[in-house]
């Protein structure tokens, strides 16, 4: 079985177009554009929107899109969602500011005035969510995972991340499920791999 390649994706209002960069592929998506534009009164702003191009891209094809199309060149990275688009490997570099934002949101939260079930609960349903979309498509180097998963130890436990705790169980057990005697939380490094476990069997 072939590798299923997506020619698009849509959220909301917002719309990426995968294709090859043929002459006949830019005048049909010129073409889509208008007939829709037609039909429903909403038209493609050239302003608003990017292109991006493979490395390989021939200047006449360029030339051709700016001409047909007049949208405007972007460049890697960016962020779909939340989730960083660049090109090569994933590096810590590139998803540190994905966890910085983790980070401050669990310093914005006055965690010594929560229970630890309240705190709990918080790095159930905000935290554990917040990586997800990111942790579906990249696997996360080792060094990012031990950031997230401290952090989100120290909360649990004492309200501070940057203060260094130890419960008396162990935060393995802790992040076991709720019918093994944990608490449900999920561990950064375990969320990924079996993200990226359920991505390889849709390839496959």
């Amino acid at each position: 079985m072939g590798v299923r390649v997506p020619t698009s994706l849509l959220y909301a209002d917002d719309i990426l177009i995968f294709c090859m960069a043929t002459r006949g592929n830019v005048l049909l998506l010129e073409d889509i554009f208008r007939v829709y534009g037609a039909a429903s009164g909403q038209l493609v702003s050239p302003s608003k929107s990017r292109v991006f191009y493979g490395k390989y891209m021939t200047m006449n094809i360029k030339h051709l899109i700016h001409s047909r199309l007049h949208f405007v060149q972007g460049s890697l990275s960016l962020n779909y969602l939340g989730v960083p688009i660049f090109g090569g490997k994933p590096t810590a570099s590139v998803l540190r500011p994905t966890v910085d934002k983790i980070l401050a949101k669990l310093n914005r939260w006055s965690g010594s005035m929560l229970s630890m079930a309240g705190r709990a609960c918080l790095v159930k349903s905000v935290i554990s969510s917040s990586l997800t979309h990111s942790m579906m498509v990249y696997r996360w180097p080792r060094s990012l995972l031990k950031i997230v998963d401290v952090a989100m130890r120290n909360f649990v436990w004492n309200g501070d991340i940057a203060k260094t705790s130890h419960g008396s169980v162990a935060w393995v057990r802790v992040c076991s499920s709720q019918a093994e005697g944990g608490l449900g939380i999920h561990s950064p490094r375990a969320m990924n791999e079996s993200f990226l476990y359920k991505l390889t069997w849709e390839i496959i």
